[in-house]
């Protein structure tokens, strides 16, 4: 939530302002009592209610947040921005509380009601004002709970009334008064681009006079404030000092970050003292500073989680963590590059069948919410939920493909469960790959660990812990986080994430957005959200953003298959339009036939591989082996590769360390999907081809996985290229025993290229001939 700071002239306005009755102006709030959920609103970890506990509600629904008598809420928050309203002094009340249900009389604290900066706090059940003046058509409200220390907040009834005029008198020194403080900023200390914008405000308000449209010198105050503040905070960046104490630094940022169409959750640890600002900066170039878009809002589990909102959907960002002191040094992280999802097209309906207009309310109103939740984090095209109320249901169910019933308990009327059922609807315990345990899931018992490396690496991200105590299982029907040592700090797990069971459900904004990252995860993991039906794998999960790469470098591709060039071989371009594997980590210069430049389309979540040395692109026609082609357009699907990431890792040398990598499939969509396959390496043509076949999703489809490695990782690899294994030879001799190519064939004489080498001693030898 960004809180906006108005000048203390306004406090002026409003003492010389000719008071009158009041005007209600509550239309100007959207949906001012959440009859219509939180539609207009920002909601943060408050959900709705529709009892009659909140004395002071008005209508059918209330705002809430609520944990047992004896703990403290915490934080919580619900706000939006009014727009267009006309210059004035106003009045905001409001219905809220922040009560100790143990005793109702403490004066809790930790609740405030706002209007941009002018706040009253909130304690027993009642109706609390704040009186502000607005001059430039915007302003904030809302409800805020920072360490509230209660353990029930709630909200309701958002009225607003127009009290007194401001003169236009007063208002147009105002801007005269903006415009002197304004060009006050020295202009050549600060970027350019804030001092244009600076001085474009500048020009603007000088052109207000008292013909004037109100409309225009709204605008002209709101462009002046925003320039001055970023103005002046460029200023105090340019004269920032160390100041005292621990120098302020990011000792670790995670490189894993959680996005959704329009939000993003990253990790940081920082340190320091005196600290005015810690959060996340970001932008569509590289380096964002502070100066760029920011954020410092955050959950608290296990360290900072921050939150970034107002993302466009498919788009490419680059973040940074910072903290910044009270002097104004700021110490960043490392950058890191995210792509936002599309946009889910999800859509669901309620049929409307419960007995009475609340039951009705809360499960439409459920349902909406968990339509919003699917729609920003799991990118899921064309689901529909279809919501039924069932009398005879004793909590709520959902088949494969949406279609839910809802029962008469008004506790799995709720948000929580919504989602949950929701997760059956879309594969979770439903789908076939679900209990695939052969290859998706490792037997233990009934249970069985997820071996999909996406869902788990959500869940080691929320829980802030990487270690293979900590992992995602489930049984038949329903999954979870779990640790296997919860005696290790920070193994044990902080939410049932995926809220199975009405009394799991925490009512917390980050259990629900954490559980739908392991779903989006699930999905990556190829668990199919839309499929025609359960059984069938004619949609093949979600494309993803799965492997983050450098636009200006180079990678290349190693299958993964020890038969098939594990640890030698690499894919090129064999001519003007073949591709090949053949073994070419022999100790020489690799050509840029073998190199290739990564791209990645947002949109549709699929990669593209551009030849280093041809600048052709990787392309799977629509039979034969895969070529590569010259395109005058953008690359077509022709050229798109959704990269799903394999379930199991194998082990290289990289500078004298041994290292667990992994590979991925590279797959499409032609009807049936497909996947790139290395054929066995020929002898005779000095070279393996490169095949379509039809999708293998097993584990031991090694020929259809390919190991992606970065310029940086393949001159480290060259180093220490991994031993290929000879079976052994039955021999008496004292020297060569045998000489074989890298797949084992046996040669009568050397062979130009690469050599596998057999002694009587057990040694085994890569020599290359030229």
């Amino acid at each position: 939530m960004k809180k906006i700071l108005l000048t203390n002239i306004l406090m002026l306005l409003a003492f010389c302002a000719h008071a009158q009755s009041a005007t209600d102006r509550t239309s100007y709030i959207a949906n001012p009592s959440f009859e219509n959920g939180t539609n207009g609103w920002v909601c943060e970890s408050l959900q709705s209610q529709n009892n009659n506990s909140f004395t002071k509600k008005s209508g059918s629904i209330y705002m809430e947040k609520w944990v047992p008598s004896g703990n403290y809420v915490g934080n919580g928050s619900i706000y939006q921005t009014i727009t267009q309203l006309p210059i004035g002094i106003y009045q905001l009340t409001v219905a809220a509380q922040n009560l100790n249900q143990s005793n109702t009389s403490q004066k809790c604290s930790g609740v405030y009601i706002y209007a941009d900066d002018q706040q009253a706090s909130v304690y027993t059940p009642g109706d609390y004002s704040v009186t502000f003046t607005n001059i430039t058509g915007d302003v904030e409200i809302g409800f805020v709970a920072k360490g509230a220390t209660g353990n029930w907040i709630a909200v309701d009834n958002f009225r607003l009334s127009q009290i007194g005029e401001v003169e236009r008198e007063q208002v147009l020194e105002e801007v005269n008064r903006m415009v002197e403080e304004a060009e006050k900023i020295p202009t050549d200390i600060i970027p350019t681009n804030i001092a244009s914008a600076l001085q474009a405000a500048i020009a603007a308000g000088k052109l207000i006079n008292t013909a004037s449209a109100d409309t225009d010198i709204q605008q002209a105050l709101k462009d002046l404030k925003a320039t001055i503040e970023q103005g002046e905070f460029a200023v105090n960046l340019a004269n920032a000092t160390p100041g005292s104490g621990t120098a302020p630094a990011v000792t670790n940022t995670n490189h894993f970050v959680a996005t959704g169409a329009t939000q993003a959750l990253v990790r940081a640890t920082m340190r320091g003292s005196n600290v005015l600002e810690r959060g996340v900066c970001w932008s569509t170039e590289h380096n964002p500073t502070v100066l760029d878009e920011r954020t410092t809002k955050y959950f608290d589990l296990k360290g900072y989680i921050f939150h970034i909102k107002g993302l466009q959907p498919a788009t490419v960002y680059y973040i940074r963590p910072y903290i910044m002191n009270k002097t104004y040094t700021v110490a960043y992280g490392d950058e890191v590059k995210i792509v936002t999802h599309p946009k889910g097209t999800c859509t669901g309906s309620w049929n409307e069948g419960a007995p009475d207009a609340a039951a009705n309310q809360r499960c439409r109103e459920a349902i909406q919410q968990t339509i919003d939740y699917f729609n920003e984090w799991t990118g899921i095209q064309g689901f529909h939920l279809s919501g039924n109320y069932g009398a005879d249901t004793p909590t709520a169910d959902c088949s494969y493909g949406g279609w839910m019933r809802i029962g008469p308990n008004a506790g799995n009327q709720a948000i929580g469960t919504v989602l949950h059922e929701t997760g059956h609807g879309v594969g979770v315990g439903t789908h076939d790959r679900w209990n695939d345990c052969e290859d998706t899931r490792e037997s233990q018992g009934k249970y069985g660990k997820w071996l999909g490396r996406e869902a788990n690496d959500v869940l080691h991200f929320l829980e802030n812990y990487y270690g293979d105590e900590v992992f995602f299982t489930g049984d038949a029907v329903h999954g979870w986080g779990t640790s296997s040592n919860t005696s290790i700090t920070n193994a044990t797990i902080s939410y049932d994430w995926l809220v199975n069971g009405a009394d799991k459900d925490k009512h917390a904004e980050l259990q629900y957005i954490g559980g739908m990252c392991i779903l989006h995860g699930l999905f990556i993991d190829g668990l199919p959200p839309t499929a025609s039906n359960w059984y069938t794998t004619d949609q093949n999960g979600i494309a993803g953003y799965t492997y983050n790469f450098d636009d200006a470098k180079k990678y290349y591709l190693m299958n993964k298959d020890k038969d098939h060039g594990l640890g030698e071989g690499l894919l090129y371009q064999r001519a003007s339009t073949d591709i090949a594997w053949k073994p070419l980590l022999t100790g020489e210069v690799i050509s840029d036939d073998a190199a290739w430049y990564l791209e990645f389309d947002p949109q549709s979540c699929l990669y593209s591989f551009k030849n280093a040395s041809t600048g052709k692109y990787l392309t799977h026609p629509s039979s034969g082996n895969l070529q590569v082609k010259v395109l005058k357009t953008n690359p077509t699907i022709n050229e798109k590769f959704q990269l799903m990431p394999d379930r199991t890792d194998v082990t290289i040398t990289i500078n004298g360390k041994k290292n667990k990598t992994h590979g991925y499939w590279f797959t499409w969509d032609d009807g049936d999907f497909k996947s790139m396959s290395a054929a066995a390496y020929s002898n005779r043509r000095g070279y393996g081809s490169i095949s379509q076949e039809a999708f293998d999703f097993s584990n031991d489809a090694t020929t259809q996985q390919w190991i992606i490695l970065s310029e940086d990782e393949l001159a480290a690899y060259q180093q220490n290229a991994i031993e290929t294994s000879i079976s052994a030879v039955n021999t008496t001799n004292d020297t060569i025993v045998g000489i074989y190519t890298i797949d084992g064939i046996l040669l009568n004489a050397f062979q130009k290229g690469l050599n596998i080498v057999k002694y009587n001693n057990g040694q085994v030898k890569k020599i290359f001939v030229e």
